[in-house]
């Protein structure tokens, strides 16, 4: 125990300590006094930029701002590769499932037994399988990285079973019985509830396109022309930023019997086709371009931004931006506006997910706005894994680690613009007409429809430029 007693040592050491503090205290102070006022401008410049109400968007700054997915360096992908990538996987996931309060009193998976008998528990897993059993109980295989465990859910219980898939990650709670868990609800990771729509300051619009499909011969050059006498006219003047999300080209060799649906057979051809198109474009408008399964990159997930070799005459361009698929884009972030954080996927997962759960079946592919719910209450852009050919990075860039304004993707052909917790929900429309591969496929081409948001006002729209 310390002595109660000060002594003249520790009062001088005290008063030499006190005076030490306060030189600092002026010393810092001093340099609030002569720091530039410039270094602080940015948080204060939406405040004190002059209004930009009537200005068309040509006369109003830019601001793009990108975050591409990881791509790691090629090379061969072994056992351990995979074990390393669904771990990555299930410990961003576990993070935002640990934030959901419904997970009460939470527990690893080995710490049960086959003797375990605990109420009011939950656990975190990674589904590994799902069938019936005979007496039509749903069960559920899950694992974490301390064991497995089976999990059953009555039958009829609606508590989501019927929506489950291997390989995503998700939360139980309920209790346990001679080792056996059963299920009273299902909790996924699912995106926070909004605090309100995302805007800008500025009158400035985003235009949302994809599967323009250069080199098809079902290519429909009466949109392309729609398409760019509409965003030169006074009713595009408030376009700022235009994201093409994947799809660019129709591709070489990438079903049996395509050669017969090509007009431009060369995939050089088919690019230089694109970059006439991209410069016709007024450079104002800046232009956001991610691939897609029919691009050449490889089509593994995910897939890293065009190169030169394939875009020369626009890569260079300063209105261009090539970025990877999946990207975070966060456009028009001055000062107190943060900006607009779009998540850019152009969705080639989507269609094995939708043959694979019953609701989704029913409606998923004429109304993609159900699939795109799907995926981000997973906090996943491909759960199941075969759903798209995924490249075993060292982290999973397939999971929505970040909440988006908008989500953008693309693929299925057909449109969609709705909303989910805040988030505005873009499945981007064609300007490919319905093609014979289409037809063998169960795809529905919706072309023409164009989406354009409204990043002052948050809201969202399509225009129909089919005829």
């Amino acid at each position: 125990m310390g002595s109660l007693f000060l002594t003249k040592e520790m009062i001088e050491a005290h008063i030499i300590k006190k005076r030490h503090s306060e030189k600092e205290e002026e010393a810092a102070l001093e340099e609030e006094e002569d720091a530039d006022p410039c270094e602080c401008a940015d948080a204060h410049e939406s405040r004190d930029r002059e209004s930009t109400e009537g200005k068309a968007a040509k006369d109003i700054a830019h601001s793009v701002k990108v975050e591409c997915a990881v791509c790691d360096e090629p090379g061969a992908r072994v056992v351990s590769s995979f074990v390393g990538y669904f771990n990555a996987r299930y410990n961003a996931l576990k993070n935002l499932l640990m934030r959901r309060q419904e997970l009460k009193n939470l527990v690893s998976i080995g710490r049960f037994t086959k003797f375990s008998n605990d109420r009011d528990v939950s656990v975190i897993g990674m589904v590994s399988g799902v069938s019936k059993s005979k007496a039509g109980n749903t069960v559920v295989n899950l694992e974490d990285p301390t064991g497995k465990i089976m999990v059953i859910v009555k039958d009829q219980s609606g508590i989501g079973e019927d929506e489950l898939l291997n390989d995503e990650v998700i939360g139980i709670h309920g209790s346990t019985f001679n080792g056996l868990f059963f299920a009273d609800s299902i909790v996924l990771a699912d995106v926070p509830l909004p605090t309100g729509v995302k805007t800008v300051s500025d009158h400035v619009s985003a235009v949302f396109v994809s599967d323009l499909h250069f080199g098809s011969r079902y290519y429909n050059k009466g949109i392309e022309e729609r398409f760019l006498k509409w965003i030169m006219s006074s009713s595009g003047a408030q376009v700022k930023y235009l994201f093409i999300c994947g799809d660019v080209v129709d591709g070489v060799g990438i079903y049996p019997g395509q050669d017969s649906e090509l007009v431009e057979k060369d995939i050089y051809g088919q690019y230089g086709l694109f970059e006439e198109f991209v410069k016709k474009i007024p450079n104002h408008i800046q232009i956001i371009i991610c691939p897609g399964n029919h691009d050449v990159v490889r089509i593994g997930e995910p897939q890293p931004a065009f190169t030169k070799e394939f875009l020369p005459n626009i890569c260079d361009d300063e209105n261009v931006y090539l970025v990877a698929n999946p990207s975070y884009v966060n456009v028009h972030g001055f000062g107190m506006d943060e900006g607009i954080k779009v998540l850019m996927y152009h969705g080639y997962s989507f269609t094995g997910i939708i043959d694979a759960v019953p609701y989704l079946r029913q409606k998923g592919l004429r109304n993609p706005q159900h699939v795109m719910e799907y995926v981000l209450k997973r906090r996943h852009l491909a759960p199941p894994y075969g759903t798209t050919v995924g490249m075993p990075e060292k982290q999973d860039s397939l999971v929505i680690s970040k909440v988006p304004d908008i989500f953008q993707t693309g693929d299925l052909h057909s449109h969609a613009i709705d909303r989910y917790k805040g988030i505005t929900l873009i499945s981007s429309s064609t300007f490919q007409d319905q093609t014979p591969f289409m037809d063998r496929v169960g795809h529905i081409a919706n072309p023409g429809k164009i989406s354009v948001v409204d990043l002052h006002t948050g809201e969202a729209r399509c225009v129909d430029l089919s005829s």
